[in-house]
């Protein structure tokens, strides 16, 4: 073999492959990256057929705190007008999702900085154009970003609007019901999402293990 990936469980009882040993010349892969841009692609073109454009819509990510939930968030964050990240509620949950929010906003300085402002849309592109994101950035001018850049960004904007208008951090499932586009990654053994909490023609994309989604989302 001159490559390999780690499906369904695999992953996880190999600690995202990190306990496997290393074999020269060969890569792996965890099976994320593929599974993210599979089910992100698939978004997109929902959203497309149902005549919505990204830059209009808010977009929940059930489960925002885990692996996956966390590149689902960065790249939405990148398009959408508003970002919501769903935990579970479990003890430590908050914790976790405010890791995963302060990793949006590291990720947001960390493409203005490289790209600038021309290829952003929606909420990215309106924090680039904060006064108190582009101060920010040019006080690092060449400098590496501090370990705390996205918890400080995130600071920065609470401060200026009393609360973060671009991305809700939250617990509560019954936030998805405002939702365009709902993406479920989180870990749970039955489904839990379901119609009654969904948005009329929410574009839902599921890559759960189990399901998230209820029968009656998909019907």
């Amino acid at each position: 073999c001159t490559a390999f990936g780690l499906g369904m469980f695999t992953s996880v009882v190999t600690n995202n492959g990190k306990a496997l040993p290393r074999v020269p010349g060969m890569p792996y892969t965890s099976g994320n990256a593929l599974t993210t841009g599979m089910g992100f692609k698939a978004m997109q073109e929902a959203t497309e057929k149902t005549g919505k454009q990204l830059d209009g819509c808010t977009a929940a990510v059930v489960g925002g705190a885990g692996n996956i939930g966390q590149v689902y968030s960065a790249l939405l964050a990148e398009r959408v007008a508003h970002l919501m990240l769903v935990g579970s509620g479990r003890a430590g949950s908050v914790k976790r999702l405010s890791r995963a929010y302060h990793r949006v906003y590291e990720t947001l300085i960390e493409t203005i900085r490289k790209e600038g402002k021309e290829s952003l849309s929606g909420l990215a592109l309106d924090v680039a154009n904060l006064t108190s994101v582009h101060d920010f950035i040019a006080e690092l001018g060449d400098k590496d970003m501090p370990k705390n850049t996205g918890k400080d960004v995130a600071t920065l904007i609470q401060q200026e609007f009393g609360t973060d208008p671009f991305v809700t951090v939250t617990d509560s499932l019954a936030t998805i019901a405002s939702a365009d586009i709902v993406v479920c990654a989180a870990s749970a053994s039955e489904p839990f999402v379901g119609s009654d909490i969904v948005k009329h023609e929410a574009v839902v994309v599921d890559i759960g293990v189990p399901l998230n989604a209820k029968q009656d989302v998909k019907d």
